[in-house]
């Protein structure tokens, strides 16, 4: 999380991914923040000595991995529901393992609802999701427009064997 020790915005992370020993002066120009999914995993700096603006542009997202977002996701894109046992995403992998818990937890559920339960992206539910009901984990129905998951008796036999407390269903 960024924090603003005046006269320093400090970020964490970007001294150790940049350039360890530099230190940026803004010399009294105004420091446009820009919010982008394409400039990776590290915030860049955009000025010349002649410029009237400094422009940072950051990673939107936040990235667990480095810590080099600005502030952390808001609650609604954190990974939600009961957690996953460690031998299921050794097994599936942690996303899959998530969202194979969260369609047990939550049957019926869209995959925008699955996105979001889940703290991933909707083409992301979508593939992880079609993973799983190739292999006889879920299934799925559609109801008009809405593609609707569930999970499977194997699904909960797995989610079972692996100490989930997802019997119900």
């Amino acid at each position: 999380m960024a924090m603003w020790n005046a006269p320093v915005l400090e970020i964490p992370g970007y001294r150790r991914l940049v350039h360890p020993k530099t230190d940026f002066h803004l010399a009294g120009r105004p420091l446009v923040l820009a919010p982008s999914v394409f400039c990776g995993s590290v915030p860049q700096l955009f000025a010349s000595p002649q410029a009237d603006t400094v422009v940072m542009v950051y990673p939107a997202l936040h990235n667990p991995v480095d810590g080099a977002a600005l502030w952390p996701p808001p609650a609604d894109r954190r990974p939600a529901g009961a957690p996953t046992p460690p031998a299921l995403s050794a097994l599936l992998g942690r996303t899959r393992a998530v969202v194979l818990c969260v369609i047990a937890a939550h049957p019926a559920c869209t995959t925008t609802q699955l996105a979001r339960q889940a703290g991933i992206s909707p083409a992301s539910a979508s593939e992880h999701a079609t993973i799983l009901r190739s292999a006889g984990l879920t299934t799925l129905t559609r109801e008009r427009k809405a593609a609707l998951h569930t999970v499977t008796h194997l699904g909960l036999t797995l989610l079972n064997a692996n100490g989930s407390a997802h019997a119900s269903t």
